[in-house]
């Protein structure tokens, strides 16, 4: 599966139309590619250096000027890119405009690469002659690493949105479309998530082997001992916050309801780990 060879529903056309302009800088090859460069020539000049126009265009970087041109105004209106205005080295009375990745720019560009990433890796696993048994195993590690970067993406995202909103070089006027180009990098990382959960087809034969069984019930557990853990924590400090008192099911103070909503997710993980290590006669290592 590709960018190209998704497929979405009503609710996530309607949603990327109205991200548009922003939305085409997470499909479009364009976009991806000077944004891609932009961001190399900031790291190789340890932030020294922008990207002009002409030098965009020397390199090669994209053949038409003028395709050029509206990819670099979009990447600046949805808040990827920022500029300086500097002397053209022709004199032209035009000047010229050096552009830099914004924060938000950066977190755009590396979410486009662990989307590559994760079509590469998934297009190498299918070319493999690998049996089904191990290519889920190999997918499983794949998705688990592939969720780890979303979710620090998620956080990184909403710092990067601030600070290039405070940080906004003050001649230049603010993007018109920055909060659709926080939302594009929102969107294009859940799309991720939902596409590596789907990619693993496991059948019921594969999973009564027995190393696939160890292999879930071992991340199974170690992850549902990690948020029962958060959550016990956090029950915990908000009680402490806000409500020490102990609350009834149907209160009807809004603390309350919080600190039920708590204890019901509780006892949820507990029950899920009760069941976990009782469904089967499998060797759970604590």
């Amino acid at each position: 599966m590709s960018n190209k060879d998704l497929k979405k529903s009503r609710g996530v056309e309607r949603l990327e139309i109205v991200l548009r302009p922003c939305i085409n800088v997470v499909y479009g090859d364009a976009y991806k590619t000077v944004l891609k460069k932009i961001v190399e020539i900031y790291y190789s000049s340890k932030g020294a250096e922008g990207a002009s126009f002409y030098r965009l265009y020397k390199e090669g970087v994209l053949k038409s000027k003028k395709r050029l041109g509206a990819v670099l105004e979009t990447l600046f209106k949805c808040g990827y890119v920022a500029y300086k205005e500097r002397e053209a080295r022709t004199k032209s009375p035009k000047g010229r405009r050096d552009f830099y990745p914004t924060p938000m720019g950066f977190v755009m560009n590396v979410t486009l690469k662990i989307r590559d990433l994760y079509f590469f890796i998934e297009a190498l696993l299918n070319q493999s002659p690998l049996r089904a048994l191990d290519k889920a195993l190999d997918e499983i590690i794949v998705i688990e690493k592939i969720d780890y970067f979303i979710e620090k993406i998620s956080s990184a995202v909403t710092y990067a949105y601030i600070l290039t909103k405070l940080y906004w070089p003050p001649k230049t006027t603010p993007p018109l479309y920055i909060e659709k180009g926080r939302q594009a990098i929102l969107h294009a990382t859940e799309q991720l998530r939902v596409l590596s959960t789907m990619s693993v087809e496991m059948s019921s034969e594969d999973l009564q082997e027995a190393s696939m069984q160890k292999y879930f019930v071992e991340n199974i557990k170690r992850e549902l001992d990690e948020e029962l853990n958060d959550l016990r924590d956090k029950k915990s400090f908000y009680r402490q916050l806000v409500h020490p008192i102990e609350c009834s099911k149907e209160s009807k103070d809004l603390d309350c309801i919080l600190l039920n909503i708590f204890k019901d997710l509780e006892e949820v993980y507990e029950i899920l780990l009760k069941h976990l290590a009782s469904s089967r006669d499998i060797e759970i290592i604590s």
